[in-house]
C-alpha cells in the first residue's frame, strides 16, 4: 500500500521497497513483451516486402 510521510505532498504516494521491486519486474516484462511484439511485426513487415507472406505456413506468435 502507498503511505504518505510528515510533511509530503498527498500527490506524491511513498512506494514500499517490495512494491517498488514488484513494479520493476512488472515494467520489465512489460518491455520485454513490447520488444518482441515489434520483432515479430517488422519481420512481418519484412516477409510482406519481399511477398513470402503466408501466414497459414507460419502462424504469428503473439505471446
Amino acid at each position: 500500500m502507498f503511505c504518505l510521510r510528515k510533511n509530503q505532498s498527498p500527490n506524491i504516494p511513498v512506494v514500499h521497497k517490495d512494491e517498488a521491486f514488484m513494479i520493476k519486474r512488472m515494467r520489465s516484462e512489460i518491455i520485454k513483451i513490447w520488444d518482441w511484439l515489434i520483432i515479430d511485426f517488422e519481420k512481418l513487415m519484412l516477409s510482406a516486402s519481399k511477398g513470402r507472406l503466408n501466414l497459414q505456413a507460419q502462424p504469428i506468435p503473439i505471446l
